[in-house]
């Protein structure tokens, strides 16, 4: 932004001004993320004290989360279920589609190995992404059960299921049955369909008994093994940054709640709701819970700590139902698990799709993440379409940009007055400015006039900086050439020194400065972002590019124009 200055010191140079604003807008993200993460999560008020939970152990003897506490029954009355190492392996039945592969263990009915065959680890890698697994340091699985008061009238983790199947297909349903003494018979009907990341899970229950019985449903998702040091990339590791939340999180009734990983273990959150969800994200995928939207739920957030593992559980829970005698009950359900994509998510509940989010920037984020995969869709490259994108943009921003760029070339032609004025007037500061005002009053230029392209620009940023670091779309999505992934790092540098350049050049067009400070600052900033764009996502370092490249162009029009 141009300002009036009596020494002489800020003639000019409106882009400067721009870079310098973005520079340390761009410090203080990577300074953000390095120091701390933010704490989101509101602190449950109602649940300060940690409650030891039950312990369940896989067929390896592996200890894992048991079923939660009875939200809605005595503290006291907490189900008891340990089991022992020496059982039996348990049989599995296997899940397969076009989007799933993975097994479910009749030992709780869980759901604890889950793949993705369309999508691999990295690039160079033949291995598929896995969610869920249930041994190991990296647990990941999902469970349901029942909760009453006798711990043996109902199935919970430690259960051994009867399977009527032995495969999860499309068009293959899986029932799984067990029966209690008393008899009531309890079934889980797990379905998948065709290009789908949602397994719809049914639990019912057919009393026989001639007694009424209570019972409250629960579904859980577990996840231990949690990098929560940042100990690998700033992209890849499971801490929340101030761009993008990684973690336990849920939408109730619209609203937003972010539990972080570290502040679970200070409290659990709890909150009850009609509509909404419940999960875990990443980076680019996400498991959650999603109840039918129209029986009121508990959703629970929580921490286990056991041995000297973290277990971090997602809960959802509707209150306790009464099954008549004679009759039945049923909850339904889905389970998502699978990518941050917009329209696979939105195929389960339009709410889901929030697990996608560009916090401030939404309102440009949005238009602009819809325009480059409009794009794409037309140039069928990721890198075409941000060029597009970014060409499109300048565009509509031309008019103010013309502006800036008429009044730094009329201001580029009055340097060598300017330096007369500063000769003539010496330390006369108040004459300088007076007179420098009048030959800006006679010349019709106005210094203030690149303020609204360097406002517009910095939102425009960051908004592709939200859109290529946090969208699915651009996950191992090649530019050209040696990039083949556009969210990380030119690996060979390329675009980052490409895009210094242009910031020379661009430079070299703006009005002069006699003061040698700023001469200084022209010469090193070009260098400063060259380095800071070094690890930048190499999608948002071709935005940078085209922008620059871009602006000289319109820039050397406008001067050619009013030469």
């Amino acid at each position: 932004m141009q300002m009036l200055d009596p020494h002489g010191q800020n003639n000019g140079n409106d882009n400067r001004n721009m870079f310098v604003a973005v520079a340390l807008a761009a410090i203080a993200i990577l300074g953000y993320e390095y120091i701390s993460a933010p704490k989101q999560v509101v602190v449950n008020d109602q649940a300060k004290t940690v409650i030891e939970k039950p312990i369940i152990k896989t067929e390896d003897g592996t200890a894992l989360p048991g079923t939660p506490e009875n939200l809605h029954a005595d503290k006291n009355k907490i189900v008891n279920d340990i089991a022992t190492s020496s059982e039996p392996a348990v049989k599995r039945i296997a899940i397969h589609s076009d989007d799933f592969n993975g097994s479910i263990s009749l030992k709780g009915g869980r759901v604890d190995a889950l793949s993705l065959p369309k999508y691999k680890t990295s690039i160079d890698s033949d291995e598929t992404i896995t969610l869920f697994h249930s041994g190991g340091e990296n647990a990941h699985f999902f469970d349901a059960g029942w909760l009453t008061n006798n711990e043996n009238d109902a199935p919970n983790g430690n259960t051994i299921w009867q399977a009527s199947g032995n495969i999860l297909s499309v068009g293959n349903p899986l029932v799984l049955t067990w029966s209690n003494k008393k008899g009531q018979i309890f079934k889980r009907v797990f379905t998948i369909n065709n290009d789908s990341y949602a397994i719809e899970i049914t639990d019912s229950i057919e009393n026989k008994s001639a007694n009424n019985a209570n019972f409250t449903h629960y579904a859980q998702i577990h996840k231990t093994g949690v990098d929560t040091e940042g100990s690998g990339s700033m992209y890849d590791a499971e801490r929340s940054s101030f761009y993008n939340f990684l973690g336990p999180m849920g939408i109730v009734d619209g609203l937003r709640v972010e539990a972080g990983y570290d502040d679970l273990k200070d409290a659990p959150v709890k909150r009850t709701a009609t509509q909404g969800w419940i999960g875990m994200t990443s980076r680019y995928f996400i498991a959650s819970l999603v109840p039918d939207q129209i029986t009121p739920q508990t959703f629970l957030w929580r921490h286990s700590k056991l041995g000297n593992r973290d277990f971090y559980t997602v809960v959802m829970q509707p209150n306790e139902i009464t099954v008549p005698a004679g009759g039945s009950v049923e909850n339904t359900y889905t389970l998502y698990a699978g990518p941050k994509v917009a329209s696979e998510l939105s195929k389960v509940n339009s709410s889901l799709v929030k697990a996608i989010d560009y916090g401030w920037f939404n309102v440009i984020s949005q238009p602009v993440h819809k325009m480059i995969t409009w794009f794409h869709d037309i140039l069928g490259n990721y890198g075409l379409a941000i060029i597009a994108v970014t060409i499109v943009l300048k565009m509509l921003t031309y008019p103010l940009s013309y502006k800036s760029y008429s009044a730094m070339a009329k201001m580029r032609k009055l340097q060598p007055r300017l330096a007369k004025l500063k000769e003539r007037y010496g330390d006369n500061k108040e004459q300088f400015a007076m007179e420098m005002m009048g030959l800006y009053k006679e010349h019709k230029v106005n210094p203030l006039s690149g303020c609204w392209p360097t406002l517009i620009q910095i939102p425009i940023f960051f908004a592709f900086y939200k859109v290529l670091l946090i969208s699915f779309e651009f996950r191992q999505a090649p530019i050209a050439l040696w990039i083949k992934d556009m969210s990380v790092m030119d690996p060979y540098y390329v675009l980052p020194v490409l895009m210094g350049i242009s910031m020379m050049v661009q430079m070299r067009l703006s009005p002069t400065s006699a003061d040698p400070n700023q001469q200084m600052m022209v010469k090193i900033m070009p260098v400063i972002f060259t380095f800071m764009f070094l690890w930048f996502p190499a999608g948002l370092v071709l935005y940078w590019l085209t922008n620059n490249i871009v602006s000289i162009l319109q820039q050397l029009y406008v001067n050619k124009k009013l030469a």
